[in-house]
């Protein structure tokens, strides 16, 4: 201390000098695990990684660069937060299947972005380890063909009203923002499916159910720059929630969870009457005693039915409208396909009401749909954490680093198709490797929901193209320029704006009535 006066300098510019260099020094070795594992890569910068990079070009179009520039397997950091992103199929099937042991849970070194209000963190999704094996053990008989096949009566009503709602806007108006109409029928349908509630989002503005979905995610500048912060410097996350920084608002999830205990409560009291929806599959799978020490019970608790249903009905309506979207513009931009959809439609199952084993008859229909999530996958990334290092294929994937699986780019690598940006249908007439197509994920953590999710879409689609015809217009972009801040998700940079048509001899067809339902 006495040379620190004999030289001038203030203790207190002293001991802030060594604490920023204390900081600047962590922040050095926190970026060095992809280097020391030979993983190449974008040099990052202390704290925020490779982040500039990535808002700089956006995600998907830092790929394509990388994936140029360092081969198919390159590392990049998020914050602090180690990424190795792996477009080697061979490697991939190691981790989503061979070594899944390895790679159980999503993004493990990431739950400073798991910022989420209770009770979501019992959520299927953010599982991990023995409590995901016994949630997934639990609730996949939930998804199954035949329990899918009771939920067929709220797709059809939702899809009807739908189809009525867009034949009504093209004799109104001359373009129009067509995912309004696809989020209302994913609303419509997971109220269905899930609580068994009918509504009509586009009839019902002020209905809670639909104010509270639209507000379900955030969008503020000022929950950005938190859930940024929370990535650079995890140790804040605690913090950051006692502020209410969520990665879903809570108020919503709160409004979804008090809707799903009151009607566990009232369907308790009358245990003959039970619906087939997603909520009374869990409550049949519940126990009160299930999370509380019994790590393999074979049963749910309220807590984690809520969790279940609340992500479900969040995470739900938003892949499926925003899938629709893009269906609805290579409708659009591709007349001959839509033609032969069309003609795919009627030559299959004419006016017949669409049920579980009609719709499977439609060939043409379910390759539509497989190059509609080839080339715009709702999911542009998949994330794996890694348990303990392990070496594959003479690359060394460290503990803590996360795996990712970059589908958007997979599905448009010409290795892997032909022509990887032609919107064709009928390449899925051949035989395609099945990890070149990655829009549910691949391997035990699929998605779940996968054959509900494609089942929706088919009924919405046939509803829909029995009534009118989308059209471009003369500012329908020819490339769709994708939005940089839809953080985890694929979405165009601006709404898609279409013509809607009437179908010509189809307007004043009766449509086929559902079974009616009860609220």
């Amino acid at each position: 201390m006495d040379i620190l006066r004999c030289l001038g300098i203030p203790p207190v510019v002293w001991y802030g000098a060594s604490v920023c260099l204390l900081i600047y020094l962590y922040g050095k070795w926190r970026l060095r695990m992809l280097l020391n594992a030979g993983i190449p890569g974008p040099s990052p910068t202390i704290f925020l990684g490779n982040l500039k990079q990535m808002s700089t070009y956006g995600i998907v179009d830092s790929q394509r660069r990388h994936r140029k520039t360092y081969g198919k397997v390159y590392g990049q950091y998020l914050g602090a937060l180690p990424y190795i992103f792996v477009h080697d199929l061979d490697i991939l099937k190691e981790v989503l299947v061979k070594n899944f042991d390895n790679f159980t849970n999503r993004m493990a070194t990431m739950q400073s972005l798991n910022m989420n209000p209770y009770p979501l963190d019992m959520a299927l999704i953010f599982a991990r380890d023995d409590t995901w094996f016994r949630l997934r053990n639990i609730m996949s008989p939930t998804f199954t063909g035949a329990k899918v096949k009771h939920m067929f009566a709220h797709i059809n009503t939702a899809a009807e009203s739908l189809a009525r709602n867009l034949a009504e806007a093209a004799t109104h108006t001359d373009a129009s923002y067509v995912k309004e109409f696809f989020v209302a029928f994913a609303l419509d349908t997971i109220a269905g499916t899930a609580f068994g509630i009918q509504i009509d989002s586009q009839m019902e503005f002020t209905n809670p159910f639909v104010v509270n979905a639209k507000k379900l995610f955030p969008t503020t500048f000022f929950n950005t720059i938190c859930l940024l912060f929370s990535v650079m410097f995890p140790a804040i996350k605690p913090l950051l929630k006692l502020c209410g920084v969520y990665t879903f608002t809570s108020s919503a999830v709160n409004f979804y969870r008090e809707i799903a205990e009151r009607i566990i409560v009232q369907r308790r009291r009358l245990p003959d009457e039970k619906k087939m929806d997603f909520l009374q599959l869990l409550i049949d799978a519940e126990d009160d005693t299930a999370g509380q020490g019994k790590a393999h019970a074979k049963r749910l608790s309220s807590d984690e039915i809520c969790a279940q249903v609340c992500l479900f009905f969040g995470a739900g309506f938003e892949a499926v409208s925003t899938s629709l979207q893009f269906m609805a513009y290579v409708l659009a931009t591709h007349p001959t396909v839509q033609r032969k959809l069309v003609e795919a439609i009627d030559s299959e199952i004419g006016d017949e009401e669409p049920t579980y084993d009609n719709i499977q008859k439609i060939e043409y229909l379910e390759h539509f749909i497989r190059e509609t999530l080839r080339l715009y996958p709702s999911v542009p990334l998949i994330a794996r954490g890694t348990a303990n290092t392990v070496e594959i294929k003479g690359y060394t994937f460290p503990k803590g680093s996360v795996v990712v699986v970059p589908t958007l780019e997979i599905h448009r690598d010409p290795e892997y198709f032909d022509h990887p940006d032609s919107f064709d249908p009928d390449r899925w007439k051949e035989t395609i490797y099945p990890l070149s197509w990655l829009p549910f994920g691949y391997g035990p953590r699929q998605c779940i929901a996968m054959r509900l999710a494609m089942i929706e879409m088919k009924i919405g689609l046939i509803h829909v193209l029995r009534r009118v015809k989308f059209a471009r217009l003369p500012d329908t972009p020819a490339v769709i320029e994708f939005n940089p801040q839809a953080y985890g998700r694929l979405a165009p940079k601006e709404d898609i704006r279409l013509k809607i048509e009437p179908r010509r001899g189809r307007m004043n067809n009766a449509s086929v009535s559902c079974s009616s339902l009860n609220s």
